[in-house]
């Protein structure tokens, strides 16, 4: 029997709730969203929008070569297009 696919880009429930946790500890205001869409950059500035979110935060890891150019656009292209702050973390 096969294993099923497991998308290594996507968070886990535990870590989803354990942000939430870390989140709800310090009283800020937020929600989490995973999102899956055809194009990350455009899906993100519009929840974003829709929402009025005061900030975008993308965690950003060292990808393969293709991946490294997907997410270099992916997130170039959130700096450049969203109405409010970014900020990126670095795993």
């Amino acid at each position: 029997m096969e294993e099923p696919h497991v998308d290594t880009n996507l968070a886990e429930d535990s870590q989803l709730t354990a942000l939430d946790n870390t989140l709800q500890a310090s009283s800020l205001e937020h929600e989490i969203i995973q999102h899956i869409g055809r194009d990350p950059a455009t899906d993100i500035l519009d929840i974003a929008t829709s929402g009025e979110a005061a900030m975008i935060v993308l965690g950003l890891r060292r990808p393969s070569a293709v991946g490294k150019l997907l997410l270099e656009s992916t997130a170039q292209s959130i700096l450049l297009n969203a109405d409010c702050p970014v900020l990126t973390i670095r795993a």
